[in-house]
């Protein structure tokens, strides 16, 4: 199935496979569109590590995906791609993705909605809880940190980021970012704690000149450590937010951590 310059449709109900191809294509500016209740397996018959069972490119926004059933798919079960213009604002939630050669997912897109669990900040060295300031852990020296642990619930087939969210208690300056690092550990029943081990350094936050009690968020995922692409549901979670110097124009960290969000399929 392939919707190409297409809005506002529902595509429900279809069972695509065996198709040398995508099972469904959404294509060239195809948006506010609703692909669910789809079942799509064995696409790719050639086995060219290339096609989907749902395929999202080329300038597609807000279309939602939900509730398909994409199995045994060469490539990806769902994947968001880039052919010209970066496709905005897909919604993928509650969709079962088993199998498929590359992975469950996978998100090229900006500002893709997923589904999303806290994991609980339950220590730290500096708790901020000063009438009229933001309230959190500060992480502005060497010795600062914030430590999260939680567990992921059983839908969750594939981490595809980690976001840590705060206020920032400095401006980085025009044009730079602020840094941050994280380590962590993940691992499920009856393995060792630390069998997906998590180290970023250098991290920039998302946004570019922030200033003083601005809310700031950075985003991690496996293109920053691939560990983060092998957590799955039944890990336990834990990480720990640590400070990082200044380098490269960019600002060392100082900044108030309150959140940090896993965003899975």
């Amino acid at each position: 199935i392939k919707l190409r310059s297409a809005e506002q449709n529902t595509v429900t109900g279809n069972v695509c496979s065996y198709n040398y191809y995508h099972g469904i294509l959404l294509d060239q500016a195809s948006n506010k569109n609703i692909i669910g209740g789809n079942i799509c397996y064995n696409n790719d018959l050639l086995a060219s590590s290339t096609y989907d069972g749902i395929y999202i490119e080329d300038d597609c926004d807000y279309n939602l995906v939900h509730s398909n059933y994409c199995e045994a798919n060469d490539r990806w079960g769902i994947s968001i791609g880039i052919a010209a213009n970066s496709c905005v604002g897909n919604w993928v939630k509650n969709n079962f993705l088993i199998g498929n050669g590359s992975g469950p997912f996978s998100d090229q897109g900006t500002g893709t909605i997923l589904a999303t669990i806290p994991i609980p900040l339950i220590q730290g060295t500096a708790f901020v809880s000063t009438a009229g300031e933001a309230w959190g852990w500060e992480i502005s020296a060497d010795t600062n940190f914030a430590l999260g642990i939680g567990w992921l619930p059983l839908e969750v087939q594939q981490v595809v980021r980690i976001r840590v969210i705060g206020v920032a208690l400095a401006a980085p300056g025009a044009g730079a970012y602020m840094r941050i690092q994280i380590t962590g550990e993940g691992a499920t029943f009856d393995e060792v704690f630390t069998t997906e081990p998590i180290d970023v350094v250098n991290h920039n936050n998302e946004e570019v000149n922030v200033a003083i009690d601005d809310v700031v968020n950075w985003v991690f995922d496996a293109t920053d450590d691939a560990d983060i692409g092998q957590l799955l549901g039944g890990d336990r979670l834990q990480i720990k937010v640590l400070h990082e110097g200044a380098g490269n124009g960019d600002a060392e960290t100082n900044a108030i951590v309150d959140t940090i969000q896993v965003e899975f399929v």
